[in-house]
């Protein structure tokens, strides 16, 4: 039995606690947060889990084999430090770190305590996602021109971090997941309308290896709700839409053929358009956020190393990092 502690219960604690106690071989013993409201709805649904707003416990407790973080963002590397120098195992929510260098600090304490660190992008476990990734290991696609991604709603408006490592997290392990790699430049513009200081809405362009153009658009300033991914290739394109339950990818026979033909001594290029079908594959029925916490607690009882581990969380931050960067830097390139 894996004895487990969750520190936050706040916007995404709860679904975290629920998936919990759906997996047999772990114990949810320690529920911690600050918040007394938070406290008592955490009390409600987990009587059998201590409720505390201590975390110096938690540390010290001999009792608990793993922590899963779940706090803002700005708390996450002090939390995480602790956490490993307490012998404990870690599930550190996204972004693992603001800033690089905490990154990488916890990279190196962690090669001399050599526990299991995994970081929460829980895209990388969603079932479509990998089917996405799939169809480009197989050259479904083609060669990838362009990708632009759209992840917006009216909230849930931060006040500690901006909508690009609120938001952009996702994204960008989705991203780097697919394509192998990470950018190697990025730009980004936003602006803040609601709090100083504070971007409401952030757009950026990263370029990938291969001539690979990718834009993102985040903000929790808008009149709908919509997170969509399209994948323009050579041979096909795709559309991921996280909020269709009943078919949330969906492949175009769509394509530009194109041809040199001469003219005399001009060279002239023949343009062909085609559309075919459309196909929907079917994507299997498994919980992400289910998935991720399964293969955490796998990789702690078979000692295994996690697909999103430390590294994986640095290269994310490292592309925060640099668009952030570009945001106060009038909207510069940035080289990674």
């Amino acid at each position: 039995m894996i004895n487990c502690a969750l520190i936050g219960y706040g916007y995404w604690g709860p679904n975290i606690a629920k998936s919990l106690n759906r997996i047999k071989g772990v114990n949810l013993v320690v529920i911690c947060d600050k918040d007394l409201g938070r406290q008592a709805e955490a009390k409600l649904s987990y009587p059998q889990a201590e409720i505390t707003n201590d975390t110096d416990s938690l540390f010290d407790s001999t009792n608990l084999d793993a922590i899963i973080i779940a706090t803002p963002a700005s708390t996450h590397y002090q939390l995480a430090v602790r956490g490993l120098k307490a012998g404990k195992h870690i599930l550190i929510e996204k972004p693992i770190t603001t800033n690089t260098v905490e990154a990488k600090s916890l990279i190196e304490l962690n090669k001399k305590v050599k526990k299991i660190v995994m970081v929460g992008h829980t895209f990388e476990y969603n079932p479509t996602v990998l089917t996405m990734k799939q169809i480009i290991k197989d050259d479904g696609l083609g060669k990838i021109y362009y990708i632009y991604s759209t992840r917006v709603n009216l909230g849930q408006i931060r006040g500690d971090v901006n909508a690009l490592w609120n938001l952009a997290p996702h994204d960008i392990s989705i991203l780097n997941f697919l394509l192998d790699t990470q950018p190697f430049e990025v730009m980004a513009f936003g602006a803040c309308y609601l709090q100083k200081g504070i971007e409401d809405v952030v757009f950026a362009v990263l370029r990938y290896q291969g001539n690979i153009l990718v834009k993102i658009h985040v903000s929790w300033l808008d009149p709908a709700k919509e997170r969509k991914m399209t994948i323009v290739g050579s041979k096909k394109m795709l559309v991921f839409d996280d909020l269709d339950n009943e078919m949330p990818l969906k492949i175009y026979d769509k394509r530009v053929d194109t041809g040199e033909v001469a003219r005399g001594l001009a060279t002239e290029y023949k343009i062909k358009l085609h559309s075919g079908d459309i196909y929907a594959p079917q994507i299997e029925n498994k919980e992400p956020l289910l998935e991720e916490l399964n293969h955490f607690f796998g990789c702690i009882k078979n000692n295994k190393q996690p697909l999103t581990d430390l590294e994986n969380g640095l290269r994310v931050v490292q592309v925060l990092e640099a668009c952030q960067k570009s945001l106060v830097n009038k909207n510069k390139w940035i080289k990674i």
